[in-house]
C-alpha cells in the first residue's frame, strides 16, 4: 500500500480494505467466541490469550512489510508515548467488550458511533489540531445519521437496568480511551513522518507486553493450552483471525498517516452503517423511515465534505495559480524574514519561518504528475540544508540550553522535510523511470546524508541505502548524485567496519570526480587511503604530494617499514588534523598492520620457520613498546595469527611461533 497519498480514490480504497478486513474479522470472532466444542459442550473463554496471538501476528506481519518496504527511523516519539498509545487502545477494547455484559449489542453500537467526537476533541487538546467550523458540522452529521441508522429501539437484556449505569461508564471510559489514542496517533502523525508499519509494530509490540502481564495474572495460559490441545483446530481460527486482523491493521494505519485519526474513526464507525446498507440493497430488506433519514445524514455529510472541498479549491483557484508561478519568489521571501527574525534575536519566529519554507519543496513535489520539478526541487532543499545550517551557527547556545525536546537542531526539522520528499519519490508507482520521481531520491538522499553526518546520526543512513540499492536505477541519476553517494556510503562503510565496499565506493568517488575539483579529490583520499592502508596498499608519495596531504606520508613509511614507533609520533604530531577528519581510530587499527609487517622483517632475518616468540618481544622494545613481556607478545602473535596476517601456529611450551614454510606472511 503506497505511502503520504491524500487522494479520494486512495481513501476509498483503504475504507474498503477496512470494510472487508473487519466483516471477516467478526465472522472469525463469533465462530471462535459463540462455538461449542466437543460433546460437553464447552465454551470459548480465553479472550485474552486470543488477543494475545492476535497482537503477536500484527507485530510479525508489520516487521515483514518493514523488509519489502523500509521506511525510515524515528526517534522523536518518545518510548512512554509509544506505551502510553498501546495501554489506552488496550484500555479501550477492554472497557468496551466489558460493557456488553451490563448492556444489550444494540447499545453499545450506538454508544461506539460517536467515536469521531472524543477523537476529534482530544487530537484538539492533545496534538493541538485545529478543524474548520464545517468539519464540525460534517462530523456531527455522520454521527447522528450512523445512530439514527443502527438505532432499533430499546431491547435491552433483562435485569439490564440494574446495571445500565454502570456500562454506559464503561462505553464512556471507552469513548475517552479511543479519543485518546486518536489524540496521540495524530500527535505522531504531525510531529515525524513516522510510516504505517513502524507505528503499527511498536503499538502492538507494547500491546504484547500488557496482554501478557495480564494473561498472566489471569492465570489464563496453561487453561489456554489445555483447550488448544484438546480442540487443535480452533488454533487455524484463531491465527485466521490473526491474520485477518493484521491485514486490516495495514489498511487502519495507512488510513491514519495519510488521512488522519479522525477520518479513521469515522471510516471505522460507518463500516457497519454501509454493511447493513450493502445488506438491505443486495436483498431487499425492508428499511425503516428512521433509517432513510440517517442513511440521508451519513451520506450528506459524507459527500458535503468534498463538495465544499472542491468549492475551496475553485474560490482559492487564482491564489493557487499565483503559487505556482511565485513559489520561489515566496521561498525568498521566507528567508528575507528568517534572517530578519535572527538579526532580531528572535528565533522562535526564525523557526516559523523555517518549517513554513520546508513547506515548499512538498508543495512542487505533491502538486506535479511528471518529475520535470525535480532539479528545482533538490535545488531548494540545498538550500533549506545550508539555511538551516546557518540558523545552528546562529543560534547554537539557544539550542544547546532551550527547551526544546522535539529537535535538538535546526538541522533535523530539515531533515523532516527532506524525508517526508524522499518517501513520496521511494512511492512513485509509474512504470517509466523517466518519468518517475524515483529519479530524485538519490538527489534527496545526499542532502540527508549530509545533515545525519552533520549531526553524527549515521544509523538514519541505513534504510536510505537499502532504499535506494532495491530501486536498482543508478543509471537514472546523474554522475554528480552518484558521486556524492559514493563518497557518503563508502564514509559510512568506513565507520561499519566493511572495508572492501568502503574501497569499492571512495575508489568510484575518487576516479569520477573532476580532475579540475581537487579539493573534493583531495576529500575523498582522506578516506580512502586510511580504507587502502588497512587492506595492505599503501599510497605513494607522489599523491600524496599532489593532493596536499603529506600527513600521510610518515604513517604511509611506518606501516610499510613496520616501525611503531614513528607510527605513534606521527598520530600523535598530526592528532588535531585525523579527528577533524574522524579517522583517529581508523588510523589507530594499522597498529596491527604494522605488527605484521615488523614481524616479517623479523622472519625474513632469522629465515627459519621456527621463530622464537623472545625475538620479537626485543623488537617491539626496540619499538619503543614498553612493559612488553612474552605473554603480551604472544597475544599480539595469536590475534595477528586469528585475523589471518600471519600462516602459523603457536607452541606455547616451547615458546616458538611456527609457520608456514610457503607463505608465511601472505598478502593483505
Amino acid at each position: 500500500m503506497p505511502c503520504h497519498n491524500n487522494s479520494a480514490w486512495f481513501l476509498i480504497f483503504c475504507a474498503f480494505g477496512v470494510f472487508c478486513s473487519y466483516s471477516l474479522y467478526a465472522i472469525l470472532q463469533e465462530t471462535i467466541t459463540k462455538a461449542k466444542y466437543g460433546p460437553n459442550n464447552e465454551s470459548f473463554n480465553f479472550i485474552l490469550s486470543t488477543l494475545f496471538i492476535q497482537c503477536l501476528v500484527n507485530a510479525i506481519i508489520a516487521k515483514i512489510a518493514l523488509q519489502v518496504k523500509p521506511e525510515p527511523e524515528v526517534t522523536k516519539i518518545a518510548t512512554k508515548d509509544y506505551a502510553l498509545c498501546a495501554l489506552s487502545y488496550i484500555g479501550a477494547m477492554f472497557s468496551s467488550n466489558t460493557s456488553l455484559h451490563y448492556v444489550d449489542y444494540p447499545t453499545q453500537v450506538v454508544g461506539k458511533s460517536i467515536k469521531p467526537i472524543p477523537v476529534m476533541l482530544l487530537s484538539i487538546i492533545w496534538a493541538r489540531k485545529r478543524y474548520p467550523l464545517r468539519r464540525y458540522l460534517f462530523v456531527g452529521m455522520i454521527t447522528a445519521g450512523v445512530i439514527l441508522f443502527m438505532y432499533k429501539g430499546n431491547h435491552s437484556k433483562s435485569g439490564a437496568s440494574v446495571d445500565l449505569g454502570w456500562g454506559h461508564i464503561l462505553l464512556l471510559i471507552s469513548l475517552t480511551l479511543d479519543g485518546f489514542t486518536g489524540g496521540m496517533q495524530e500527535d505522531f502523525r504531525s510531529r515525524t513522518h513516522i510510516g504505517p508499519y513502524s507505528l503499527m509494530m511498536r503499538l502492538n509490540l507494547w500491546s504484547l507486553l500488557y496482554l501478557w502481564l495480564a494473561v498472566i495474572a489471569k492465570n489464563e495460559l496453561f487453561a489456554f493450552l489445555l483447550f488448544v490441545k484438546t480442540y487443535p483446530f480452533v488454533l487455524v481460527y484463531i491465527l485466521l483471525f490473526g491474520i485477518v486482523s493484521a491485514v486490516g491493521q495495514m489498511f487502519i494505519y495507512t488510513t491514519i498517516i495519510n488521512f488522519g485519526s479522525l477520518m479513521c474513526s469515522i471510516v471505522t464507525t460507518t463500516r457497519k452503517f454501509f454493511t447493513v446498507l450493502a445488506s438491505i440493497a443486495l436483498f431487499g430488506h425492508a428499511i425503516s423511515t428512521q433509517q432513510v433519514l440517517g442513511a440521508a445524514l451519513v451520506f450528506s455529510g459524507l459527500l458535503a465534505d468534498q463538495i465544499m472541498g472542491k468549492d475551496r479549491h475553485k474560490t482559492h483557484k487564482e491564489v493557487e495559480h499565483s503559487r505556482k508561478v511565485v513559489g520561489l519568489s515566496e521561498d525568498a521571501r521566507l528567508k528575507k524574514e528568517c534572517l530578519w527574525a535572527i538579526g532580531e534575536n528572535d528565533y522562535d519566529e526564525a523557526c516559523r519561518c523555517q518549517i513554513v519554507l520546508t513547506g515548499y519543496p512538498l508543495y512542487f513535489i505533491f502538486s506535479q504528475e511528471e518529475n520535470w520539478l525535480l532539479p528545482v526541487v533538490i535545488a531548494v532543499v540545498v538550500d533549506l540544508r545550508k539555511f538551516a545550517h546557518r540558523l545552528d551557527v546562529t543560534s547554537g547556545i539557544r539550542v544547546a540550553e532551550g527547551d526544546d525536546t522535539s529537535y535538538s537542531s535546526y538541522l533535523e526539522r530539515v531533515a523532516q522535510s527532506i524525508m517526508r520528499l524522499f518517501q513520496t519519490c521511494a512511492a512513485d508507482g509509474r512504470t517509466r523511470i523517466e518519468d518517475s520521481k524515483k529519479c530524485g531520491m538519490m538527489g534527496l538522499a545526499n542532502q540527508l546524508f549530509k545533515i545525519y553526518f552533520h549531526i553524527n546520526k549515521l544509523n538514519l543512513c541505513k534504510p536510505i541505502i537499502r532504499a535506494i540499492e532495491n530501486m536498482n536505477i543508478d543509471n537514472y541519476f546523474t554522475l554528480a548524485q552518484r558521486v556524492t553517494y559514493n563518497y557518503y556510503v563508502g564514509r559510512k562503510a568506513m565507520f561499519d567496519g566493511d572495508l572492501k565496499l568502503a574501497n569499492k565506493c571512495l575508489t568510484y568517488t575518487f576516479e569520477r570526480c573532476l580532475a579540475s575539483n581537487r579539493a573534493n579529490k583531495r576529500l575523498a583520499l582522506i578516506y580512502l587511503i586510511p580504507v587502502r592502508m588497512l587492506l595492505g596498499i599503501i599510497p605513494k608519495g607522489s599523491l600524496l604530494h599532489k593532493y596536499d596531504l603529506m600527513e600521510f606520508e610518515g604513517i604511509a613509511i611506518a606501516v610499510k617499514n613496520g616501525n611503531l614507533q614513528k607510527l605513534h609520533d606521527e598520530l600523535e604530531k598530526n592528532e588535531a588534523f585525523f579527528i577533524s577528519c574522524g579517522i583517529y581510530l581508523i588510523l589507530e587499527k594499522l597498529k596491527m598492520i604494522t605488527y605484521r609487517n615488523l614481524f616479517k622483517r623479523i622472519a625474513q632475518i632469522l629465515n627459519t620457520h621456527l621463530l622464537p616468540i623472545g625475538a620479537f618481544m626485543k623488537a617491539l622494545k626496540t619499538m619503543g613498546v614498553e612493559d612488553i613481556d612474552e605473554d603480551e607478545t604472544e597475544c599480539i602473535l595469536a590475534n595477528l595469527i586469528y585475523e589471518g596476517k600471519i600462516k602459523g601456529y603457536l607452541a606455547h611450551q616451547q615458546q616458538k611461533l611456527v609457520v608456514s614454510k610457503l607463505q608465511a606472511f601472505p598478502p593483505l
